[in-house]
């Protein structure tokens, strides 16, 4: 009897013993992950965009002329007091008819930083799970969450899920409310709700595959969902030469 049960547990042993060594992968990226992000600690982490309708209309408010920056023109209902000019932002302090400072700054941004070390490694990661374009990577990376770090998660995505939530985190950090929506030929992204934090930043993707993260102060979401439905960009994008 002694003896069966030794064998039993041996049995057992090598069963388990074999099933970490299959899973050791999995478990290398799962484990981690977990205790890394925990629902208390960076409930962020586990939030997801959600869609909504951006009615392009802007019959309701009296545009100003319009303005521009390097990249394209748009239009806003706020009086221009200030215009601060970068090497890849612009910023534009305003005055709204009520007398209501207003604020609005525009900035060129890369998802990808090619010059990385471990970019090419990354890429192919990216390339296998058909995400090519700058959007399709930040949607991908801004519906990331822990919860994805699974034994039946594709071994392919599991391995860039802990790229991908670190990422998400610098995107997070604009608002942890996150809305997507298309407004004209643009794709969009909003980190919070405007009548919560005096900040809205959004992420708007353009046809040329550049990414361009929007700031504005103040401003309603009426005035948000108009000002970007106003962009009209550059046929040919202005560089500044040094």
């Amino acid at each position: 009897m002694k003896k069966k049960i030794i064998t039993a547990i041996i049995i057992i042993f090598l069963i388990l013993a074999s099933l970490l060594y299959y899973f050791s992968h999995e478990l290398s990226v799962i484990v981690p992950t977990k205790l890394h992000f925990s629902r208390v600690k960076t409930p962020e982490a586990y939030a997801v965009p959600s869609d909504r309708i951006v009615d392009a209309k802007t019959k309701d408010l009296a545009f100003k002329p319009s303005l521009s920056c390097k990249w394209f023109k748009f239009k806003t209902p706020w009086k221009l007091l200030q215009r601060h000019e970068g090497y890849t932002s612009d910023v534009f302090l305003m005055l709204s008819d009520e007398g209501m400072e207003k604020g609005m700054g525009v900035r060129i941004e890369n998802i990808l930083i090619t010059s990385h070390s471990e970019y090419r490694k990354f890429q192919q990661l990216l390339d296998k799970l058909h995400l090519t374009t700058e959007y399709l990577i930040a949607d991908f990376c801004l519906r990331t969450t822990p919860d994805d770090a699974a034994f039946l998660t594709p071994k392919d995505k599991l391995a860039i899920i802990p790229s991908m939530l670190i990422w998400k985190t610098m995107y997070t950090a604009y608002g942890s409310v996150i809305y997507r929506f298309s407004v004209n030929d643009l794709k969009c992204f909003q980190f919070s709700d405007p009548e919560t934090p005096d900040f809205v930043y959004v992420l708007i993707f353009d046809n040329s595959n550049r990414v361009f993260i929007v700031s504005f102060i103040a401003a309603t979401q009426e005035e948000i969902d108009s000002i970007l439905s106003s962009i009209k960009f550059f046929p040919n994008p202005a560089i500044r030469k040094e």
